[in-house]
């Protein structure tokens, strides 16, 4: 029950993200045929904790946010590391990646 609503959320979330960030205007790179993949992470999951509401359960001093701070940064580098770029922050929430599909991949 819970799944289809994850799945119309991260296409809402998918859509305005589109909008927000300008991923539909043509680019040089996208008149030559060039195809994307995007992802959006929440800042909870990226941070580790089930929700943002959990934050104040975990971080409560400035080490403990830094530390958060440091967990984020560290799955993002992963996420680079696997040719995703970061293209828009959403509200602190939400960020969206993209990387290039490559030719031989549909």
């Amino acid at each position: 029950m819970r799944s289809p609503t994850i799945l119309i959320a991260a296409g809402v979330t998918m859509g305005l993200a589109a909008l927000v960030c300008g991923a539909k205007r043509q680019t040089p790179e996208g008149a030559a045929g060039t195809r994307w993949e995007y992802r959006i992470e929440s800042a909870a999951r990226l941070s580790g904790i089930p929700s943002l509401g959990n934050v104040q359960a975990r971080a409560r001093t400035p080490e403990e946010l830094e530390a958060l701070d440091n967990d984020i940064a560290a799955r993002m580098t992963d996420l680079g590391v696997q040719g995703w770029e970061l293209v828009c922050i959403q509200d602190n929430r939400s960020f969206v990646f993209k990387r290039r599909i490559p030719p031989d991949r549909s």
